[in-house]
């Protein structure tokens, strides 16, 4: 996420001198960056900036992997059952699974998948008083790391699962790319929920069949 707050912040450096047609570098090393902004023309002050942050990818495309590697290690001895089985779910990679390990830290806080479901901020949290709905105000209750987690694997999960892009595709006609994304992703932290409490693996056909 620090990464790309940077990367963001080079753009709209970008966009704010006329540089509308931007390439996306959402995956590229700092020296493609750099190539490819390159014939943007800034002053030399927003040059500065970009330099700077440039520089901040860098020293965190150093840092991460090591970091990586000593918390995947420390959750190995923390809960080694719950992440293997998260892993089972290759749009989850090293720092999505791990985020969703240590945001959920045991699934048993979560009595339905209901409760789940609003912590991970997947679905609205609605008000009520003596039967009456009030509404679904306060939309930031529940953890917004967990909802990035499950946004990313709604997109993440359908360049490793074709059947899944076809289950995409059929809700984007039926409802609109953002709506389908949004269900996407409160399918997958249903998923999850029930792999956890029941320690099962994925299974992509009972993903799209449910």
């Amino acid at each position: 996420m620090l990464r790309a707050g940077f990367l963001r912040h080079i753009k709209i450096l970008l966009y704010q001198h006329g540089h509308m047609a931007l390439p996306s570098f959402h995956n590229a090393s700092v020296e493609q960056i750099r190539e490819g902004f390159k014939p943007f023309k800034v002053p030399l002050d927003v040059q500065v900036s970009i330099d700077h942050d440039l520089s901040m990818i860098k020293h965190l495309d150093e840092a991460m992997p090591k970091m990586e590697w000593t918390i995947m290690k420390s959750a190995k001895h923390h809960d080694n059952h719950s992440l293997a089985l998260l892993r089972t779910l290759k749009g989850l990679g090293p720092i999505l699974s791990l985020t969703v390990l240590y945001e959920i830290h045991t699934i048993k806080r979560f009595p339905t998948v209901q409760k789940f479901s609003s912590y991970a901020r997947v679905v609205k949290v609605e008000r009520s008083s003596h039967g009456k709905n009030l509404g679904s105000k306060n939309s930031k209750i529940g953890n917004p790391y967990l909802r990035w987690a499950f946004g990313e694997l709604a997109v993440n999960g359908q360049r490793f699962y074709p059947a899944t892009k076809e289950y995409t595709d059929r809700l984007i006609k039926k409802f609109g790319q953002r709506k389908a994304y949004s269900l996407l992703a409160h399918k997958f932290a249903v998923t999850v929920y029930y792999m956890l409490k029941n320690k099962t693996a994925f299974d992509v056909k009972r993903f799209v069949a449910a």
